[in-house]
């Protein structure tokens, strides 16, 4: 039996391999502002920079050409010579470094962490997947409710909402409808 939230196994002489269920990472298109204000911080970005790199990526999707406050549309990119806005939605989660002054944080690039993370295939994360950093930032959880999820599962995994939040002792304001604990079929 093997996991789907990451863990490394270690295969013939020196190689080690991992499996992630994609349903268990960050969807930072469809995170709330909150969401991604957390995982941002986790990751290591200063306070004052999230809102600012939040409003240059919705303005990057969004299919108009107003910008939000501290955001960034066609002529804000035009001044540094760089590519428009897609005014779409991301075709891949690395996308984001297209976005106007995310590829200027390197705490998000090294080690591939941000790509590592998120995903453009989940709505919420799976509880039964996801990894700490993710359960932290999508549901508001202190690192050691977070842990207390992923030490519990290594045993039992999750089926209800309640469980979860008796082991976490925490209130998670969740549609329960978008709550997931089975993987999906998209792995990495």
């Amino acid at each position: 039996e093997m996991t789907l939230d990451d863990r490394p196994y270690f295969g013939h002489g020196k190689a080690y391999f991992a499996l992630q269920d994609e349903a268990g990472l960050f969807n930072p298109m469809l995170a709330t502002e909150p969401a991604l204000d957390r995982l941002l911080g986790l990751l290591g970005v200063e306070a004052e920079l999230r809102g600012p790199l939040i409003a240059k990526l919705q303005d990057y999707m969004d299919l108009d050409d107003w910008h939000r406050l501290h955001g960034a549309e066609s002529a804000h990119y035009n001044k540094r010579n760089l590519p428009p806005p897609t005014n779409h939605f991301l075709r891949t989660p690395l996308e984001v470094k297209s976005v106007l002054d995310w590829a200027d944080q390197p705490q998000l690039w090294q080690n591939n962490l941000f790509g590592q993370l998120t995903t453009l295939f989940s709505v919420s994360p799976n509880f039964n997947t996801a990894p700490l950093l993710v359960l932290q930032a999508a549901y508001n959880m202190t690192a050691e409710s977070a842990e207390r999820l992923i030490n519990m599962r290594q045993t039992v995994p999750f089926l209800t909402l309640s469980s979860v939040t008796q082991i976490a002792n925490v209130n998670l304001e969740v549609d329960p409808f978008e709550v997931k604990f089975f993987p999906s079929s998209f792995l990495r």
